[in-house]
């Protein structure tokens, strides 16, 4: 899944607003709204930003999340 897609999941799931995200990692709600939009890429400290402090993952279980990547794999079957 893309990165954009996969940070735009954790911070629904967590029901966490654009501005309480970019707030808690450091940044502004229109950055993370780009960011989730794919229409920036977040360097690897802003990447760690925001799902360290905003979303308080580690990059280990952000990445190796097996309950999102099962549903990632149904969705591209659908497609």
């Amino acid at each position: 899944m893309e990165l954009s897609l996969r940070i735009s999941r954790w911070r629904k799931a967590r029901g966490l607003s654009l501005a309480k995200l970019a707030k808690a990692a450091g940044t502004t709600a229109p950055a993370i709204a780009h960011i989730e939009h794919g229409r920036a890429q977040p360097s690897i400290r802003m990447l760690d930003a925001v799902v360290a402090k905003g979303l308080g993952e580690t990059m280990s279980r952000f990445y190796n999340d097996k309950a999102l990547i099962a549903a990632e794999r149904r969705a591209s079957k659908a497609a």
